[in-house]
């Protein structure tokens, strides 16, 4: 955050101190659920009423992560009981293509985003317009300071960090089938 708050001219706009306290308060009111309310009088109703919005979003994709992980070690299960002798094959074939698409998509990301420079606004726009059922996140600079501390830049940059984690975890998920084999032929040989 600390390097978003300096290259988007947030610490010249409110100074380092007030930056950072406010941003913490934000930060505390998604991370905590018990938490009802933001405790600051720095930022406006809209910007309250439109966290809440992104709280119940973000608290939905830690969901969907953990949903999706019993998923995957379902049927890795399955795979395994029911398929034990394609069983490697299959993770391999698992493996690969997930790292296939975690490199894939960032990588077609960033050639469209070169290409169409204005495509991130345009993604950034459908996103709002589907996950927010009311008009809450269309904030003004001058009245609401949340838009400040995250303009559309900021948001840029996350993702940017995102695809770059995803590029890495694809590798690894690409290279881990022939780690996992040689393991198990390791394993197998000490029986």
């Amino acid at each position: 955050y600390a390097e978003q708050f300096e290259t988007n001219g947030v610490y010249a706009k409110y100074g380092e101190n007030v930056t950072l306290r406010e941003s913490g308060k934000i930060l505390e009111y998604i991370q905590d659920p018990k938490q009802k309310k933001i405790d600051s009088a720095f930022f406006s109703k809209r910007d309250k009423d439109h966290m809440v919005d992104v709280r119940a979003l973000i608290q939905g994709t830690y969901t969907l992560k953990y949903v999706l992980a019993v998923v995957f070690v379902l049927f890795l299960l399955a795979f395994y009981f029911l398929l034990r002798d394609r069983f490697f094959f299959l993770v391999r074939v698992v493996f690969v293509f997930a790292g296939g698409l975690l490199v894939g998509i960032p990588l077609v990301s960033y050639v469209l985003y070169q290409l169409i420079p204005s495509l991130f606004s345009d993604v950034f726009l459908v996103f709002h317009k589907t996950f927010f059922t009311n008009d809450l996140w269309i904030l003004d600079p001058a009245k609401d300071n949340l838009i400040n501390f995250f303009p559309e830049p900021f948001f840029y940059a996350f993702l940017v960090r995102i695809l770059l984690y995803g590029v890495v975890l694809g590798v690894v998920f690409i290279l881990s089938p022939l780690f996992l084999q040689r393991l198990w032929v390791l394993v197998r040989s000490l029986k």
